[in-house]
C-alpha cells in the first residue's frame, strides 16, 4: 500500500511539472515570444527546450525529494539487519569477545547518527510523514535514542532492557510486525 502511495505521489510531482511547462509555454506563445514558429526547426527548438526543462526539474524533484525518502525507508531495513546480526551481543551483555562487543556497539551508534541524517536529508518531511511514507519525527527520535542506548549498553546492562530496547526501535520505525521476530 506505502509503494502505491508512493508511486502516486510521484506520478503527482511529474503530473505537476509537465503542467506548469505546459503553463510556460503557453504564457510565451500568448505573450508573442513563440509566434515566429513557423519553421519546422523552431518548433523542434521549443519542443526540445521544453523537454528538457521538463527533465530537469523532474531530476531535481527526485533527488532531493524522492531519493531522499527511498533512502530512510532501506535504512529501516538495514537497522532491522543490525539488529537482527548483534541480538546475541546485546541479549547478553557483557558476555561476548571485547572484539565482537565493541563491533556492535560501533554499529548500533553508527546506524543511529545514520538514521538521524536519513530523516534531516528530507524535505517537506511532516508531508511524508502524514503520508505514512516516513515514520513519524518523534518515532525516528525515539529509535536514534534507544539504537545509542542498546549501543551504550552492550558491554554492560541488563538482556530485558536492552530487548524492550530493541523492539522499542522497531515500533518506533514502524516495523511492528519485525518486532515479534527479533
Amino acid at each position: 500500500m506505502k509503494r502505491v502511495l508512493f508511486r502516486l505521489a510521484q506520478a503527482a510531482v511529474c503530473s505537476l511539472v509537465m503542467g506548469l511547462t505546459l503553463f510556460v509555454c503557453g504564457w510565451f506563445w500568448k505573450s508573442g515570444v513563440a509566434h515566429g514558429a513557423s519553421s519546422p526547426l523552431v518548433i523542434a527548438l521549443w519542443t526540445a527546450a521544453v523537454g528538457m526543462v521538463i527533465f530537469v526539474v523532474n531530476q531535481f524533484l527526485l533527488k532531493c525529494a524522492i531519493e531522499p525518502v527511498y533512502d530512510l525507508r532501506r535504512f529501516r531495513g538495514d537497522i532491522v539487519d543490525i539488529l537482527a546480526f548483534y541480538a546475541n551481543q546485546y541479549c547478553n551483555p557483557g558476555c561476548g569477545e571485547k572484539e565482537d562487543m565493541e563491533a556492535a556497539s560501533d554499529a548500533l551508534r553508527q546506524a543511529a547518527t545514520k538514521l538521524l541524517g536519513r530523516r534531516y536529508a528530507i524535505p517537506w518531511y511532516p508531508l511524508w510523514s502524514g503520508l505514512r511514507m516516513v515514520p513519524k519525527n518523534q518515532g525516528v527520535m525515539s529509535a536514534r535514542e534507544n539504537l545509542t542506548g542498546l549501543s551504550n549498553s552492550v558491554s554492560r546492562g541488563k538482556s530485558e532492557e536492552n530487548n524492550e530496547r530493541a523492539r522499542a526501535i522497531l515500533v518506533a520505525l514502524d516495523l511492528p510486525g519485525v518486532a515479534g521476530a527479533i
